[in-house]
């Protein structure tokens, strides 16, 4: 009895979700995008930018690593944010794709990624 009322409340507090079904997806992948971004209540495309961030920052200082035999982290992470800011301002061309504050935020680690070039000494080993 008090799963079943617990199963009640949970989808009385979730709302009305539209059905992938009704999502038109012979235009583009944006669709989807779109409806996943609307079902997680605009956490879909900051996380997907946060994974393409590590992904390429994680990709590059390893790669960094081996070709170089070491890596170099604050030049992976200015690249993956220069990268991330490039995907991000691409997603905010869509209208409610995603929220504008990330493309700001991911020009932001773009900018203190630069500086921290410049400003912090190398230091070689």
């Amino acid at each position: 009895m008090h799963g079943k009322c617990l199963n009640q409340e949970i989808q009385t507090n979730m709302g009305h979700l539209d059905e992938l079904s009704t999502v038109n997806l012979t235009d583009d992948i944006t669709g989807i995008f779109l409806y996943t971004n609307t079902v997680t209540d605009g956490l879909f495309t900051p996380m997907m930018v946060f994974a393409f961030f590590m992904v390429i920052m994680l990709g590059s200082f390893f790669s960094m690593k081996r070709i170089e035999g070491k890596g170099d982290l604050l030049a992976s992470f200015t690249v993956a944010a220069f990268l991330s800011t490039g995907l991000s301002v691409i997603m905010l061309m869509r209208a409610g794709l995603i929220n504008p504050a990330v493309p700001l935020l991911t020009i932001a680690l773009t900018i203190a990624g630069v500086a921290g070039m410049y400003l912090i000494p190398k230091v070689d080993n």
